[in-house]
């Protein structure tokens, strides 16, 4: 039963960390959020694109 539950908590944090990572306005990939020169930005995987957290599109 506890094993379920915690398989449980895993999968809804997954869900819930998905649901806030933002896809590439280019090429729609999934975006993963990196350090640049200390500075928090998204990077695309799939195209290379870099978003400022703070800019919007």
């Amino acid at each position: 039963m506890i094993d379920d539950v915690a398989r449980q908590r895993a999968e809804r944090a997954a869900r819930d960390a998905a649901k806030w990572t933002p896809n590439c306005s280019s090429c729609l990939h999934p975006m993963t959020a990196v350090e640049l020169d200390c500075h928090p930005v998204w990077r695309c995987e799939g195209c290379g694109t870099e978003v400022d957290p703070g800019q919007r599109e």
